[in-house]
């Protein structure tokens, strides 16, 4: 068991640098379920578990798969095949899409309303686009790549900053809060999950986590 006391142990003794704290905001609702903490870039997951996990979920088991798979998440991803499905969707006030994807959204609103407590309703019928789907993805496959040994950890760091941080400040979002809105749309209406674990690891890295999260110490301004 990674209790408080190891966990912030384990923090302490993997602390990045502040310059390099910031791009752990990205990936890190995903590393954050699979992983002890996203505050450092080294993760404790055991290697067998999340390499089933990335496989599994993937395809990846080596680092050519590895590229493959990041390479396509930001050239390509889910939202270049259902942003204008997303956005025909929301123009018809939600309505209109097929029996799947209306409920899959209903999951997620019912979800919100019980478990969301730094989110309403609003947050996710004001998102405009899913793309922080595909780089919530990248930047984790890029972490735990590394933590596999299928990355070298400054090529991970390269791909973190240089290829998924410009997309997001491309992408003009806020704060963290409106890019975990789209990263939580695009994984309704993309994938057909609403699992209660990623909405409550949102939750907590907004805020109503007693501890302090990367994404409190970094705003997203600050990419």
């Amino acid at each position: 068991m990674f209790g408080r006391k190891k966990r912030l142990k384990f923090i302490e003794e993997n602390r990045v640098s502040p310059e390099e704290q910031v791009y752990l905001g990205l990936g890190a609702v995903l590393v954050d379920v699979n992983s002890a903490t996203s505050l450092v870039f080294k993760m404790r997951g055991k290697p067998k578990y999340m390499a089933q996990i990335i496989e599994a979920g993937w395809g990846i088991n080596d680092r050519a798969t590895a590229l493959q798979m990041i390479d396509w998440l930001l050239e390509h991803g889910h939202a270049a095949e259902y942003q204008m499905e997303f956005e025909n969707f929301r123009a018809k006030n939600f309505k209109g899409a097929s029996a799947e994807e209306a409920a899959n959204w209903k999951e997620l609103e019912d979800n919100i309303k019980t478990f969301g407590s730094e989110f309403t309703i609003e947050d996710f019928r004001n998102c405009t686009t899913v793309i922080a789907w595909d780089f919530e993805r990248a930047a984790f496959l890029a972490r735990v790549c590394s933590h596999l040994g299928y990355l070298e950890e400054q090529e991970a760091w390269k791909i973190i900053k240089e290829r998924v941080a410009p997309l997001v400040r491309k992408e003009g979002f806020k704060d963290w809060k409106e890019y975990a809105a789209s990263f939580l749309a695009g994984r309704s209406f993309c994938f057909g999950a609403n699992d209660v674990d990623v909405v409550l690891t949102t939750n907590d890295l907004l805020g109503e986590k007693k501890e302090a999260t990367v994404w409190q110490e970094s705003p997203l301004s600050s990419l």
